[in-house]
């Protein structure tokens, strides 16, 4: 007899690595974590997800809505993934709008993704990087900051996984 697809078992796998994402925010809630160390815990833990896994572009809105679901205070996140070039082919971001979330692929020609502050730093470095508030015209439209993690693959850098955090414009005094 054929089991039903969701008995197998890197399902299973997968939908407790999925609670554990979500219950990671609430294990930091103690009053004494920062909203940038909630954003490291469950980053951390959503990159590890997806490097424990093949990368499927179709699964990636789904994925990153499961993420900011999971983590109400988070703006947006993408999930970037690159070619052997180390250039961006796809980027579903996801973040809120309204009382939702909308998505949108940050790769087109105007948004030059390739080239974002909160892209480059990360691939280049090979390891986890913030940006400093910045206004994301054409992603978020909003004053952010950014964490921003690299998968690495055999010394390559393969994909980039991003959180987004509502900020304050900086004064300009």
């Amino acid at each position: 007899m054929k089991k039903h697809l969701s008995q197998h078992p890197l399902f299973a796998k997968r939908r407790l690595v999925l609670a554990a994402l979500c219950a990671v925010p609430l294990a930091g809630c103690g009053g004494n974590d920062s909203e940038q160390e909630l954003v490291e815990k469950a980053l951390d833990a959503f990159a590890q997800d997806l490097a424990a896994t093949p990368i499927k572009p179709a699964e990636l809105p789904a994925r990153i809505r499961a993420y900011l679901t999971g983590n109400p205070s988070f703006f947006g996140s993408t999930v970037v993934v690159l070619d052997t070039n180390q250039k961006a082919t796809t980027s579903p971001y996801v973040f809120k709008r309204g009382s939702g979330y909308a998505e949108m692929d940050l790769v087109e020609p105007g948004y030059e993704i390739d080239n974002q502050a909160w892209l480059a730093p990360a691939r280049n470095s090979k390891s986890s990087t913030w940006t400093a508030p910045y206004f994301d015209a054409g992603g978020g439209d909003i004053w952010m900051i950014t964490r921003t993690v690299p998968l690495v693959r055999n010394g390559v850098v393969y994909a980039l996984v991003t959180t987004d955090l509502p900020t304050k414009a900086p004064s300009s005094n």
